[in-house]
C-alpha cells in the first residue's frame, strides 16, 4: 500500500510534505507519524 493511502491524504500532499513544500496541519502530521509507526514529536527532531 502506498505510503499516502495509509495516511489517507492525495499522493500529491504526501510529496508537498516530504518536500517542505507546504505547512501541514496538526491532524496531517499526527497521521503521518501513525503511518510510519513513530511519535509525532519525532517529526520535529
Amino acid at each position: 500500500m502506498d505510503a499516502s493511502e495509509r495516511v489517507h491524504i492525495h499522493w500529491r500532499l504526501w510529496q508537498k510534505v516530504e518536500a517542505g513544500d507546504t505547512n501541514a496541519t496538526i491532524q496531517t502530521l499526527v497521521r503521518v507519524a501513525e503511518a510510519l509507526g513513530v511519535d509525532a514529536r519525532d517529526l520535529f527532531v
